[in-house]
């Protein structure tokens, strides 16, 4: 029982797990595709509003953010500790994404918007599905246990 009262069962441990490691799953396939487009095709840096000078920092970044996410997404139960860097990492990719915005092509700023709301919500179900370890604690102790904790 958790302190809001809710049972979580084990199946529902299990589906968060399972929603986690695909949300990590998607955000690492896609972190890996632009940074292989980034390295592969530098003249897009100047449409998406880019420096030229980015372009290996962003490369690197971004392989780093694919193996974090591909890291989580290969455990069976990704750690809170993970899906909390992974959405805090998605932030900021929000941020580097928003500061482009004035620079760049039609199609650039479009581009920079749809990777940006793909990384808020990556960050927004990353938080949410974060294992709460808090659960395990208090689904084991005695109701009365339970009780007496929370009034004290």
């Amino acid at each position: 029982m958790s302190s809001a009262g809710i049972r979580y069962h084990e199946g529902t441990r299990y589906q968060r797990a399972q929603a986690a490691r695909q949300v990590l799953t998607a955000d690492g396939i896609l972190c890996a595709a632009a940074a292989s487009m980034l390295a592969a095709a530098p003249a897009a840096l100047p449409v998406l509003g880019l420096r030229r000078r980015s372009r290996w920092p962003l490369v690197a970044a971004l392989g780093a953010t694919a193996g974090l996410c591909m890291t989580g997404a290969s455990r069976r139960r990704p750690p809170a500790a993970l899906m909390t860097a992974a959405a805090v990492v998605n932030l900021g990719w929000v941020v580097a994404c928003t500061s482009t915005l004035h620079r760049g092509t039609g199609i650039g700023k479009a581009a920079m918007v749809v990777t940006a709301t793909f990384d808020a919500t990556a960050a927004t179900l990353q938080w949410i599905l974060r294992p709460d370890d808090d659960r395990l604690l208090f689904e084991h102790l005695p109701e009365d246990l339970l009780a007496k904790a929370v009034t004290s």
